[in-house]
């Protein structure tokens, strides 16, 4: 995927516009419509400008009918009422479906940044990728909005540049052609210019990434007790400013090549102009030109000169917004790693026996060349109770991501029930497993919903109090204003709780209760708790699994004296294997280990024992 992401090749402009008029007509036919609609109008109102004065002083030098005169007058008035009219009412129509049409796309970029595999999205190149194709549909005037936007003028500003050419034809077709040069030398010193932006944007997409984090640290209430007992404020300050020095230094290089362009563009239309006027009074004084005609034509002039030049700025956007548009398209065409192998039936049964087998596994992150995890051969069998220990590092979390599929092995295989588990669609395949990680993430919803991870109208309310009450939190949540119905945190609900870390966590272990798969994880759910209360829950939470096969990981080892077997990992290898009288008897890595402890749970190990 990395090489996909690095490799592609630019979508050509029609590629892009053609995928972008599709889509939202898919979404929505009447924003289209609306479209259309503001394009005409809108290039309307200014023909009709440069038409009026003309028609008017003709009337008046003819001095025949008045009443023709007045009657042209409120013809063109009404056109122009009704010309501006409906350009208003689409353009306000426009505005709310372009910003809808844009939230439909967020809702697909997250969806794929969800469908991704674990290990691409914990890749900083796929982030910084898609730091760019966020921008795409971060706001209202860039990416997919701002294409639209610019669509909409580029065809309203055509349209005026036809009409008036074919008025100035009538004057000299050379003027319409240094016209079109001096713009268009504008327009190639602006695209040349866009492209430098571009390169200095995509170059800081790092930047932006380093400094979103930063700000959401600052803002995010889990930092704040840090933050301000430790005095973070200062450090995170001169962080976020260390970041920023990088894109201000090249936010200034950016703004003196605006500078030159702008000096550029406005020596090309006083040229432009004087030039032009030169010709006209010239007409007038040697050619007879009429003074309705002179008017007529300095207004076209001016319209065509401004709307073509507009043209192309709002061409050269255009392009700005296509390069966006391709890296949102590059993003959400990312090919998601197929194993090519034939797809088996798996339907999870908490009921069934199931045996899982690690066949001398190896895996090393992207872009490090030392293993994780290093030549590692278990069997799980069904009903088992597995407790993995050792050092931070030595490769315990990485096992339990491989045994889930949120990471593929590097080297080796992975077997259910004798089946390569690659064979299995991965989204199937993790409903075997009810996990708990240690890092706990609690969503700002109501209790209910966090236990169930469902909509409202579609969880189990029963359910949801029995897994609450197996991890030890029925009281407390029986006890609260609002019951289940609590909101965790005061993000969406001022009356919502902030529980403690220990609270937290028996919300998550009722969650791995209430999903009910046959296969359980607790990878050190129960750190915030005291040696006692987990020890209570550990008990609690084995008792109403019944005989699932369940996977521990604890660093309190009086926790495994209940598991069938324990399996010792070191530097990235299952170093001992056993259960907990057999790895005591041989007096290796575990039972110094549990010695060590001892004096931390002895009282813990007499209620055990």
């Amino acid at each position: 995927m990395e090489t996909h992401a690095t490799s592609r090749k630019r979508n050509t402009l029609l590629r892009n516009l053609k995928w972008l008029l599709k889509t939202l007509w898919q979404h929505d036919k009447l924003a289209v419509f609306f479209m259309t609609v503001a394009s005409v109008a809108e290039a309307v109102v200014p023909m009709v400008v440069v038409l009026i004065p003309k028609l008017v002083l003709d009337a008046i030098e003819s001095s025949e009918n008045v009443k023709a005169l007045y009657g042209i007058i409120a013809a063109l008035g009404l056109l122009l009422f009704a010309a501006h009219s409906a350009a208003t009412w689409s353009s306000n129509q426009l505005w709310p479906r372009y910003s809808v049409f844009r939230m439909q796309l967020v809702s697909l970029f997250g969806r794929k940044f969800m469908n991704m595999n674990q290990e691409d999205i914990e890749n900083p190149r796929i982030l910084d990728f898609s730091q760019k194709a966020d921008n795409a549909v971060q706001d209202d005037f860039n990416g997919v909005e701002g294409m639209l936007y610019n669509l909409t003028e580029i065809l309203n500003r055509a349209l005026v540049v036809i009409g008036c050419s074919a008025i100035l034809s009538n004057l000299n077709a050379v003027v319409i052609l240094v016209l079109a040069i001096i713009v268009s030398i504008n327009f190639y010193v602006n695209l040349r210019n866009r492209h430098v932006e571009k390169s200095i944007l995509d170059s800081l997409s790092t930047v932006f990434r380093q400094t979103d984090y930063i700000m959401e640290a600052t803002k995010n209430f889990k930092f704040g007790k840090d933050i301000r007992l430790f005095g973070l404020g200062k450090w995170l300050s001169d962080k976020f400013w260390s970041v920023v020095s990088v894109d201000i230094e090249k936010s200034w290089l950016l703004r003196k090549r605006y500078i030159i362009i702008d000096a550029v563009y406005n020596i090309g239309v006083v040229v432009q102009e004087a030039a032009l006027y030169a010709w006209l009074i010239y007409k007038v004084l040697y050619a007879e030109m009429s003074i309705a005609d002179f008017t007529m034509y300095a207004a076209a002039v001016r319209a065509f000169s401004s709307n073509l030049g507009q043209l192309l700025e709002r061409f050269t956007g255009y392009l700005q917004q296509n390069w966006r548009i391709d890296d949102y398209l590059a993003f959400i065409e990312l090919p998601i790693p197929d194993t090519g192998l034939e797809r088996l039936p798996l339907t999870p049964d908490r009921n069934a026996a199931y045996t899982i087998e690690f066949e001398n596994v190896s895996f090393k992150y992207s872009g490090r060349d030392e293993y994780a995890l290093r030549n590692v051969s278990i069997v799980l069998k069904p009903k088992e109770r597995l407790a993995i220990i050792g050092l931070n590092g030595a490769g315990k979390t990485t096992f339990i991501k491989l045994l889930t599929r949120l990471y593929e092995p590097t080297e080796g295989r992975i077997l259910l029930n004798g089946t390569d588990i690659r064979h299995f669609d991965k989204q199937t395949y993790y409903k075997m497993f009810s996990v708990v990680f240690q890092e706990i993430m609690m969503f700002a919803f109501s209790v209910k919903e966090n236990v169930a991870v469902q909509e409202v109208s579609e969880l189990d309310a029963a359910r949801v109090e029995r897994a609450v009450q197996g991890a030890g939190l029925g009281g407390k949540i029986a006890n609260l204003p609002k019951g289940y119905d609590t909101y965790v945190q005061k993000v969406l609900d001022e009356e919502g709780i902030e529980f403690s870390g220990g609270q937290n966590q028996k919300i998550a272990l009722a969650r791995a209760l209430y999903k009910d798969a046959p296969i359980v994880v607790l990878d050190e759910p129960t750190s915030a708790l005291d040696a006692l209360a987990e020890y209570e829950v550990y008990q609690s939470f084995d008792r109403m699994i019944g005989d699932k096969t369940a996977i521990y990981i604890s660093h309190r080892l009086s926790s495994t004296r209940f598991c069938t077997n324990i399996a010792v990992f070191n530097d990235g290898r299952i170093e001992e294997y056993g259960a907990h009288q057999e790895l005591i008897a041989q007096g290796g890595t575990y039972k110094k280990m549990f010695d060590m402890q001892a004096v931390y749970y002895s009282n813990e190990v007499k209620v055990v024992g």
